[in-house]
């Protein structure tokens, strides 16, 4: 299973020498005028350049317009979690944020010209305007960008699925004239989407696991984290919703088959193609995520914002979607990327999807990935990263005890600085000495394997997936219980959780870890950040 990795044939290409506003909460450490493709890996050595990209390839390339009054809002959205402001937990509309914050219509004019001038065309435009999508053969885009595109190919096995083709130049580029100077960046290319499938899964050949043993039962995981305590308040996410980020889609009949294996019936489950029309192609990560949000969850209206690959444009692009909709309270993106793998265009535009969410008062949360490292999107600090760890069963079947995970996603980022609001002293706790953001926040198991179906089949998997979910669905629920109390949604998270003792305190500390490059101890570390969630905890503390 591809759980938090999914970068097949995309670029990852380094940013247009524009120059970029530096603002505290993400600030980019590559210089843009000399980052060339190799400088954005921790070891250029590991990739082959195997020459000049095919003319003829067709190509999907993704652009950012920048935020307007950026520092401004960030300043806005500040208060908006500050306790005592006049602003405090009154968030913004999606009108509020286009008029003042939003890209400008003529900027996005003025691009929609140039592209057609260029022989490129234009595919959409994401909700708010801040990304764009257009498409092209290579001869086309290299003429049009004043580039060469390489196809390099990793070495050997890098620690993330960074497989197959990666389009890239060996020069930095330089922003073509006619463009406007609110462009900030060209976060890559990959190849055209798959072709849609009408091909459905295998009928599920058992009702249940043969062996339920050998990997986790939601019951189990919904008793240890306080979710059937909830239930039993009818607390399971009524009037509450939730967004999945998802590469690929769900498989229909593996959804059904893994509730009906457990007594489980979601109320509502809904496809939403990102892209204007339905994708049909399966992916095991959003399978799994659907199948765990809508077992601890089942009350909540959950929305699957579909796109037809996994590539890291992809899935920034879908991201962007779930939150610039503005139909959900939380997002849940399972998709992670190693960060010293990708330009800082790719960073700033999940970073810009983060702010807005935090904006428009919407919790976005993602898995910190399986490669004991830093990965976006989870790297922002406008975005909850969440860690893995791992639980341990006692004789009984039921989780008695909890550590860090050997593989969790944790460390220093290395293209965005580190927020107001994250201690200094968190360095020198967690083992790691910089400036950087530190990840994770928060936890929950991913290293002891879950059920999913998949294929038909039962199967069990292990992976920040199954950490972001049950995050995301216990957000969901607290936002159920806030709402019933006359308290708005939760919004979100990491200032107020890393400046309150008491929200602290509403998390499980984990003082032991499977990590060698990780210490654990009390208190925040790097290994599971402030702990795994209990529920009822979190659900009644005062944010």
């Amino acid at each position: 299973m591809r759980s938090g990795h999914g970068v097949r044939g995309a670029l990852l290409l380094a940013l247009l020498a524009a120059s970029i506003t530096v603002v505290p909460a993400c600030k980019n450490t590559l210089d843009p005028d000399t980052s060339t493709w190799p400088a954005l890996l921790s070891e250029p050595a590991s990739l082959d350049d195997t020459g000049p990209v095919n003319q003829n390839t067709i190509l999907r390339g993704v652009l950012e317009l920048g935020m307007r009054n950026r520092s401004a809002l960030e300043t806005a959205v500040l208060a908006e979690y500050t306790t005592g402001s006049p602003t405090y937990r009154q968030y913004m509309t999606t009108d509020e944020f286009d008029q003042t914050y939003g890209p400008l219509k003529t900027d996005l004019d003025t691009i929609t010209a140039w592209l057609s001038t260029n022989g490129l065309s234009l595919e959409r435009v994401s909700s708010r305007a801040l990304l764009i999508e257009f498409s092209g053969p290579v001869v086309t885009i290299n003429t049009a960008f004043g580039f060469i595109l390489h196809d390099f190919h990793p070495k050997s096995a890098m620690p993330s699925d960074a497989t197959g083709d990666i389009y890239a130049t060996t020069t930095a580029p330089v922003v073509p004239a006619g463009l406007p100077s609110s462009l900030v960046g060209l976060l890559g290319f990959a190849v055209q989407f798959p072709s849609e499938t009408t091909e459905k899964p295998p009928t599920l050949q058992m009702a249940s696991p043969t062996t339920p043993s050998m990997a986790l039962v939601p019951q189990q995981v919904a008793d240890y984290y306080g979710f059937t305590s909830e239930a039993n308040k009818g607390n399971t996410g009524s009037g509450a919703s939730l967004g999945i980020v998802a590469g690929y889609a769900y498989h229909d009949a593996d959804a059904e088959g893994f509730w009906d294996g457990f007594r489980v019936v979601p109320s509502s489950v809904t496809e939403k193609s990102t892209i204007g029309s339905q994708v049909f192609s399966y992916g095991s990560t959003t399978t799994e995520a659907v199948e765990w949000s809508g077992a601890l969850a089942p009350g909540a209206s959950i929305s699957v914002y579909e796109i037809p690959d996994a590539s890291v444009i992809s899935t920034v692009y879908a991201l962007h979607e779930a939150v610039g909709r503005a139909e959900v309270d939380v997002v849940s993106d399972p998709f992670s990327h190693r960060e010293d793998l990708l330009s800082p265009a790719i960073t700033r535009a999940s970073d810009d999807a983060g702010l807005l969410g935090a904006a428009l008062g919407i919790t976005v949360l993602a898995g910190s990935g399986n490669s004991s490292g830093v990965d976006i999107p989870g790297s922002s600090s406008w975005i909850t990263s969440v860690g893995g760890t791992t639980v341990s069963v006692d004789s009984s079947g039921d989780i008695s005890s909890e550590k860090g995970w050997v593989d969790s996603g944790c460390g220093t980022s290395v293209q965005v600085n580190r927020p107001s609001w994250q201690p200094d002293n968190l360095g020198s706790v967690s083992g790691f000495s910089s400036t950087g953001r530190e990840v994770c926040d928060i936890s929950a198991n991913a290293g002891e394997a879950v059920w999913m179906v998949n294929g038909g089949a039962w199967t069990p998997v292990t992976g920040s997936t199954a950490s972001v979910s049950i995050m995301a669905a216990g957000v969901t629920i607290a936002n159920q219980v806030r709402v019933a109390a006359g308290l708005p949604k939760l919004g979100w998270l990491n200032k107020r959780l890393y400046e309150s003792t008491a929200l602290q305190a509403a998390f499980r500390d984990q003082t032991s870890t499977d990590a060698t490059n990780a210490p654990a101890g009390a208190g925040w570390d790097c290994s599971t950040g402030w702990g795994s969630l209990n529920l009822t905890k979190m659900a009644g503390a005062d944010w």
